[in-house]
């Protein structure tokens, strides 16, 4: 097979299924070594899987393919049974520096404790962890300060405080209250190395002064943030501070606003640089509104909590629209379950500026802000 076929078999067996892999895999022997680079580059280990024991003993007896892992993905794994013994047994043997990412959801301490002892793990340039795990503050810090990870998404409000800087180009947490150290955590995080995303989704509402040191941290990376988001299921705050720090982000091209966080002034405020932006419309069961597609009323927010959706911001849109100084080219309106306003008047807005306006529920994966891309 020649290099331009090479070439172009290997984007053609980018987008294949692992089955087609494997099936391509027994085709020819010049078909082996793409097939396998793409099928055990991501490798899923999963208790509920049924051939997780053959590929543990495979990648433990075969160090060609091992050594071509480079996503690695953990979920449903628990304690110490004789098949967890023989997936770790096979991670000791992976290079310090091998692993592009890893990906963890597991279903105890312990397992996950036992994990971030490896090097592999530890020092993987992409560290997704899913569920908030007791691990040892040693351990946590450890992970913090490798100096070869870049990004970490993070289930827990375990973070110690760093001992030195660190080199993030992003920082997701999801966390029940404001984590205390997260100012800390962005103030080690060096400038040398831009942190270009920020997502914060918390549960509880924040108190006034800690949302106003996690802003005062966060504005030391403003100028870098090209994709920012703050979620909550609850009103974050009384002050809505991103009418005003959205002056501060040249750069951010994605931009999620909690509840409580803005107003129509914001659309007035945006950068050129923005094309999607995410605006929550929180529920805190103030005030009874009338349901229109069903009979009674439904818990709702208060009209003047956020002016959205109402002709006030339809306007303020309409305001935005003939200026042409943002490229905005999606606007995202994430409302809880419980609240069916059809957005007539902002949807029409939005298609009167040529911008493509979606409503999502407020579990959509729009809004998960583990996900990688």
């Amino acid at each position: 097979m020649d290099t331009l076929n090479t070439d172009i078999f290997w984007d053609i067996a980018a987008q294949l299924e692992n089955r087609d892999l494997a099936s391509g895999a027994r085709v020819c022997k010049q078909w082996l070594p793409v097939t396998q680079s793409h099928l055990y580059r991501h490798i899923t280990i999963d208790s509920a899987s049924k051939h997780v024991h053959a590929l543990g003993a495979l990648l433990f007896a075969r160090e060609d393919l091992r050594r071509l892992v480079r996503h690695l993905t953990l979920c449903r794994l628990f304690g110490m049974g004789r098949w967890l013994s023989s997936m770790y047994d096979w991670l000791l043997l992976l290079p310090e520096q091998s692993l592009v990412s890893v990906d963890v959801k597991m279903e105890d301490d312990y397992a996950f404790d036992i994990l971030m002892d490896f090097p592999c793990v530890r020092n993987a340039r992409q560290l997704t962890i899913r569920k908030p795990y007791l691990l040892n503050r040693e351990k946590a810090a450890r992970i913090l300060a490798s100096p070869y990870l870049e990004s970490l998404a993070v289930c827990f409000e375990g973070l110690p405080a760093p001992e030195g800087p660190i080199h993030l180009k992003r920082l997701s947490v999801v966390a029940e209250g404001m984590p205390p150290q997260l100012p800390q955590i962005l103030e080690a995080n060096s400038t040398s190395t831009p942190l270009h995303r920020f997502d914060l989704r918390v549960t509880t509402q924040p108190n006034d002064r800690e949302v106003a040191q996690l802003f005062r941290a966060l504005a030391i990376h403003a100028q870098s943030l090209t994709r920012l988001a703050i979620t909550s299921s609850e009103r974050i705050t009384r002050i809505p501070f991103m009418d005003d720090f959205i002056l501060s982000l040249p750069s951010v091209q994605w931009l999620c606003c909690a509840y409580g966080t803005y107003t129509s002034t914001l659309l007035l405020r945006i950068p050129s640089s923005l094309h999607t932006l995410v605006l929550l419309w929180g529920l805190d069961g103030s005030v009874l509104v009338r349901d229109p597609h069903g009979i009674g009323f439904i818990a709702g927010a208060r009209p003047e909590n956020i002016p959205f959706p109402s002709a006030n911001f339809a306007q303020t849109m309409r305001r935005m629209s003939p200026t042409g100084n943002a490229s905005l080219r999606r606007l995202v309106i994430a409302l809880p379950k419980l609240l069916r306003d059809p957005c007539q008047e902002v949807a029409a807005a939005c298609s009167d500026a040529g911008i493509r306006f979606e409503r999502v529920r407020m579990d959509n994966p729009v809004l998960d802000i583990m996900d990688r891309n």
